[in-house]
C-alpha cells in the first residue's frame, strides 16, 4: 500500500479551471462522454447553457462554425464573460484540420479532454498529440474497464465520474480493486 501512495503522489496535478474575467474553456471528447463533461464544466464554474458554444454540429442551443464563433468568443472575452466551446473529437478518430485551427483560433485558456476508461493508453496519446495543448483529461465509465489505471501519467486527470480526481481517490480505487481481485 505505501508503494502504490507514493507511486500515485508522484503523477501531475492537474490545473484548477480556470475562473477569471473572461476565461475559455475548450472541452474536447466523443459523444458519449461530451455532453456530461460539459454539464460538469458549466456547473464548476457557475455558467449557464447560453455560455456554452458548439462548434460544429453540436448539440448546444450555440452551433457555430469558424469566423463566426472565433468572433463570438471576442466578443465575450472582451465583455467578461466565461465561455465553454465544445468540441465533438475523440481518441482513434482522426482530427480535422478545421477542427485544430477553431481550437488555436479559440485561444482556450484551459483545454479538457473528455475520454472513457477504457480507452486504449496509444489511442488517447495519438489522439491529444493531434491537438493544442491539452490541460487534463476528465475520464468516465471507470468502472467498466478491468484497467481504470491505464491512463494515468498520459496528462493530469481532473475529473473522474464527475468528481474532482486526486491522489487519494485513485490510491484507494485500486487498492479497493486489489482487494476485490484478491477475494
Amino acid at each position: 500500500m505505501d508503494q502504490l501512495t507514493a507511486a500515485m503522489a508522484t503523477l501531475p496535478v492537474p490545473r484548477a479551471l480556470p475562473t477569471n474575467t473572461g476565461a475559455v474553456v475548450a472541452v474536447i471528447g466523443g459523444a458519449a462522454n461530451l455532453e456530461r463533461t460539459v454539464d460538469l464544466v458549466t456547473t464548476e464554474l457557475s455558467l449557464g447553457v447560453r455560455d456554452v458554444l458548439w462548434s460544429g454540429g453540436g448539440s448546444g442551443t450555440a452551433t457555430q462554425a469558424g469566423p463566426r464563433l472565433d468572433r463570438q468568443i471576442a466578443r465575450r472575452r472582451a465583455s467578461g464573460r466565461g465561455s465553454v466551446v465544445v468540441l465533438q473529437a475523440g481518441p482513434g478518430l482522426s482530427v480535422r484540420a478545421e477542427e485544430t485551427s477553431l481550437l488555436e483560433q479559440a485561444a482556450p485558456d484551459y483545454v479538457l479532454a473528455a475520454v472513457s476508461a477504457d480507452c486504449k493508453r496509444v489511442d488517447v496519446e495519438h489522439w491529444i498529440a493531434e491537438l493544442v495543448a491539452v490541460d487534463a483529461l476528465a475520464l468516465w465509465d471507470l468502472s467498466g474497464t478491468r484497467t481504470p489505471a491505464e491512463l494515468l501519467g498520459v496528462l493530469p486527470i481532473a475529473f473522474v465520474e464527475g468528481e474532482a480526481s486526486s491522489s487519494l481517490g485513485w490510491t484507494l480505487e485500486l487498492a479497493s480493486r486489489a482487494m476485490a481481485r484478491r477475494q
